[in-house]
């Protein structure tokens, strides 16, 4: 299970300082709607939905810590129905372990520079 400072040493991080450049810090909003009109191909709603929900996620860990969000406040600030999370998750882990492989596959380039 992925909780506490586990979730930052996965990103390979020691704190959440140290993840801070890597986040675009925006209105909640403005990120979620960002993480939708980002990409050009045409998305399904489960995707889009999918997307909101991770954006969200994100943003929360960002601004509470992981300890602090719970799957009410993410469909929230998703704007989606409190019961439809667990249509595209199984649980709040779940969400977590997705959002640091994103993030991971995202970063890849940086810690596979050539020295």
């Amino acid at each position: 299970m992925l909780l506490g400072s586990s979730f930052y040493q996965v990103l390979g991080c020691r704190s959440r300082d140290r993840l801070k450049p890597f986040i675009k810090r925006n209105a909640r909003n403005v990120s979620v709607l960002n993480a939708v009109i980002a990409e050009p191909e045409k998305l399904t709603k489960r995707e889009r939905t999918r997307r909101k929900l991770m954006t969200a996620t994100r943003d929360l860990i960002y601004d509470r810590g992981i300890e602090r969000v719970a799957i009410l406040d993410i469909t929230d600030a998703a704007g989606v129905a409190a019961g439809s999370f667990y249509n595209y998750f199984e649980n709040k882990p779940a969400i977590v372990r997705r959002l640091s492989m994103t993030f991971m596959r995202s970063s890849r380039h940086i810690y596979l520079k050539p020295v």
